[in-house]
């Protein structure tokens, strides 16, 4: 048996992949709910002065989970939203008025990609989308 092409072996992991797409959407979308979640458990222990530990590590583990997977599938831009939110957290900036308002609007801005099925990076405007959200997240 003939070794086999490079291109063949290429084509074999990107059918693979494509199979495997359909199944990371229903994850990715489980993933959003996950992060709303907790985005809201985080605004209820800023109103109740309660422990904001659990919602900001489930924020942070799931942000960098799909920041991990998503790209695979095609989801650069949402790779890319994802790492923001991630960086944000993992400084662990204090539970002000200001940081629910950045966690708020980078968990909106992940779930409108992912309720849309944003794929690739997005283009020009998503990379104006980007540059905003970093100031923002800063």
């Amino acid at each position: 048996m003939p070794p086999e092409k490079p291109e063949d072996i290429l084509a074999r992991a990107q059918a693979a992949v494509a199979s495997l797409k359909e199944g990371y959407r229903e994850h990715l979308r489980s993933d959003m709910e996950t992060l709303r979640d907790a985005a809201l458990r985080l605004e209820e222990a800023a109103e109740t002065g309660g422990s904001s530990e659990e919602p900001v590590q489930e924020l942070f583990v799931t942000s960098h989970n799909i920041k991990g997977q998503a790209g695979t599938f095609g989801y650069e831009l949402i790779t890319d939203v994802s790492d923001i939110l991630c960086e944000m957290l993992r400084e662990r900036p204090p539970l002000t008025e200001e940081t629910l308002e950045r966690v708020r609007m980078l968990v909106d801005t992940l779930g409108e990609l992912v309720d849309q099925d944003i794929e690739g990076a997005g283009g020009a405007l998503g990379q104006k989308l980007l540059e905003r959200l970093r100031k923002i997240a800063a």
